[in-house]
């Protein structure tokens, strides 16, 4: 068993290691050679080329950076310039003092309208004219007031007849006072694309009734200083408020007041800028490359006007970028020139170095079909030679194995019939001790049963016994209880025949009380009877003491009351003299009862009494008997327990007999385990004996195939 596990590892190792082999000769030799030439020889290449264009990439895109930095401070200094001019035009109306008392004043001023239009006329036009022919943007300056507007450039949304209202309730209007002399910027307003300036004008007659004076300036004014083409094909300048909302751009495409597509990316870097700015008065200033919300890849830069405005460049990166795409063009035409000569170069190299190698592949093959007669006439001091002379080493070297092979063969072909012979012998004898073990084990089970079966026989009898030994204990404590009871119920009986006595003794002397109560109620009848004699007596003199009285006449009227008044009283007592009779009457019939009553208990007392003793008497024969009884239960403990002592010592020595039983048989049955397996061993040997018979015939055949 252990050669076959070991057969069958080699096998396992040997079909891994032919798998590994397989999968690393999935390539030929020359696509090797030529691939790995060429990957050596572009690789370098490669590898030079995307470094210096990137680094090229990153050195423009900063180069150009800071260039385009530099414009935007040119292109926000001249707004700035630009924006500062207009507020300085409007300071020479703002500080003309005739311009401003007429700007105070309003046409109920003058003796007449000419004269007003006239002064008007020659101060705040002619400045404007004059200022219109140096700054041809400028479209017009107003001086808006509560009731009229002094405006001479007939502008549509001036002349509009609701145009002061509005202006008035605006919330821009508000805005513009609180600025003060301070220039407040807007535009795209009234439908145009205008830019407007506007500062507070006060009235130098009444404080509290300012004007507003507006400038409007033509968009074309700031987008002459937009010029895209210096930052290349395809790039836009813009000037955008701090909400990203366009005020004048090089893109005709853009209206005035739509949001940018990068607002939102623009603020945040510009609100970010404006944080890390080491400024007194920080202004937003910086740059950023971005994909989001444009066509492609953009560049932008950003700088803040001193009016709040922002000016933004947009530069797509692929303008920066066109000298780096021409030099990646040419290292691209480099390296496919490169890659071709490397191929070429290393299919020369690859088909010389495999034309050896297919030769002593096509000798392996000759050898693998039995020749071993073969050789390689490949001659040389390096790899095709040593592999070569290692070839033909290898030939010689097996045509001798085989040889050999064949002589061992013969030798043990005929040991192997000697092995077939000796093993059949032995499972023979094998199988002839296995049937007598058998036998044997058949009657150590049998006599190891008949053990098991007895032992559980005296169980159960124990088990009875147990039982009976649980019912006679019920019993006792049945017993028990009862016995106690009993002495309870005599102790019980004696203290009821006691108070019986004691109820007998009671129930005596209130009889003698009756008798006397009796006795007592006799005498007062007869008391009343006298009261009631009396009674009688008192109203019969009552009677005579009346006719008396009659009789006198006069004199014996009050002699007559006395007596009426003996007669009702003695009328009163023989009443009371009968309620009295009649109670004491009722007294006695209940007493008469109540006496009859105590007699009759007497009666029922007495026996009670007697059948108390008798009950006395019954329960103390009872306990007796409890003793008996007690008594002989415990002599069949005694027996009981004797006869566990018995069931434990069958129990014992039935246990010794199957253990031993238990042990011959498992003795016998090691054995017999021992002889089956030597019978197997016999048949397993005589098996390998018969394959290997049959091995050998197959070596003998496969070295016949060899031509040595």
């Amino acid at each position: 068993m252990k050669t076959e596990k070991k057969m069958f590892t080699k096998q396992v190792k040997a079909t891994a290691v032919n798998q590994e082999i397989r999968m690393n000769e999935s390539m030929s030799i020359k696509f090797k050679l030529t691939l790995s030439h060429v990957l050596i020889s572009i690789i370098p290449i490669a590898i030079v080329a995307v470094l210096l264009f990137t680094n090229g990439k990153d050195s423009i895109l900063e180069e150009v950076q800071k260039a385009n930095l530099a414009l935007a401070d040119q292109v926000t200094e001249q707004a700035n310039l630009k924006l500062d001019a207009i507020d300085s035009d409007s300071n020479l109306f703002l500080f003309n003092v005739k311009i401003g008392q007429l700007v105070s004043r309003s046409p109920e001023d003058y003796d007449n309208t000419f004269t007003f239009i006239q002064d008007r006329r020659d101060n705040i036009r002619t400045l404007y004219v004059s200022l219109n022919v140096s700054k041809p943007e400028l479209k017009t300056v107003a001086f808006i007031k509560e009731n009229e507007i002094i405006d001479y450039s007939n502008i549509d949304f001036i002349n509009d007849p609701s145009f002061i209202e509005n202006f008035m309730a605006s919330d821009e209007r508000t805005q513009i006072l609180e600025s003060g002399s301070q220039p407040y910027w807007s535009y795209g307003k009234y439908d145009t694309s205008d830019l407007f300036l506007y500062k507070t004008v006060a009235n130098v007659y009444d404080m509290t009734k300012p004007s507003v004076m507006m400038l409007v300036v033509d968009p074309s004014y700031l987008t002459k200083i937009l010029d895209p083409e210096k930052l290349g094909e395809g790039a836009k300048m813009s000037i955008v408020d701090m909400n990203g909302q366009v005020v004048v751009s090089s893109d005709e495409t853009l209206e005035v007041g739509s949001m940018i597509g990068i607002s939102q990316e623009l603020m945040g870097n510009a609100m970010q800028s404006i944080e890390q700015s080491e400024e007194e008065v920080p202004h937003a200033n910086g740059s950023f490359v971005t994909s989001n919300q444009v066509s492609s890849e953009t560049m932008v830069v950003f700088k803040e006007l001193k009016n709040g405005w922002m000016y933004v460049a947009e530069i797509p990166t692929a303008t920066i970028y066109g000298g780096i795409n021409n030099m990646k063009t040419q290292a691209t035409i480099i390296v496919l020139f490169c890659f071709v000569l490397a191929v070429v170069i290393g299919l020369l190299l690859a088909f010389n170095i495999a034309k050896p190698i297919d030769y002593i592949r096509r000798k392996m093959k000759a050898v693998e079909q039995g020749d071993l007669t073969v050789r390689s006439a490949i001659k040389g001091k390096y790899e095709i030679g040593q592999l070569s002379n290692s070839f033909n080493a290898m030939t010689e070297t097996m045509a001798q194995i085989i040889k050999e092979t064949g002589e061992i063969t013969s030798e043990v072909a005929i040991d192997s019939e000697e092995l077939k012979s000796i093993a059949s012998h032995s499972a023979l004898a094998s199988k002839e001790v296995i049937e007598a073990v058998e036998s044997l084990s058949e009657g150590a089970t049998e006599q190891a049963h008949d053990s098991e079966r007895a032992v559980e026989v005296i169980k159960e009898l124990v088990t009875e016994m147990n039982k009976t030994e649980e019912s006679f204990n019920e019993v006792v404590r049945v017993t028990t209880r009862t016995k106690k009871t009993s002495v309870e119920a005599s102790s019980t009986i004696d203290d009821l025949n006691a108070t019986t006595t004691e109820t007998i003794v009671l129930f005596n002397d209130i009889k003698r009380d009756m008798s006397q109560l009796t006795m007592q109620f006799k005498e007062i009848l007869g008391i009343i009877d006298m009261i009631n004699a009396i009674s009688s007596q008192t109203n019969l003199l009552a009677l005579n003491a009346a006719i008396e009285a009659a009789r006198a006449g006069d004199a014996g009227k009050g002699f007559a009351v006395v007596a009426d008044e003996v007669r009702k009283l003695a009328n009163q007592s023989s009443e009371a003299a009968k309620s009295i009779s009649a109670i004491v009457t009722n007294i006695n019939t209940a007493t008469q009862k109540t006496s009859n009553m105590i007699e009759s208990g007497e009666a029922i007392y007495q026996r009670q009494e007697e059948a108390a003793k008798n009950t006395g008497t019954t329960f103390a024969e009872i306990v007796k008997d409890m003793d008996s009884i007690i008594h002989e239960v415990d002599n069949v403990y005694i027996l009981l327990f004797g006869l566990e002592e018995i069931e434990q010592k069958a129990t014992d020595s039935i246990n010794s007999i199957a253990a031993v039983a238990q042990q011959s048989a498992a003795a016998i049955e090691e054995v017999l385990g021992t002889g089956e397996e030597q019978t197997a061993s016999a048949e397993h040997l005589s098996e390998m004996a018969y394959k290997l018979s049959q091995v050998i015939e197959k070596m003998d055949n496969n070295i016949k195939n060899f031509q040595v």
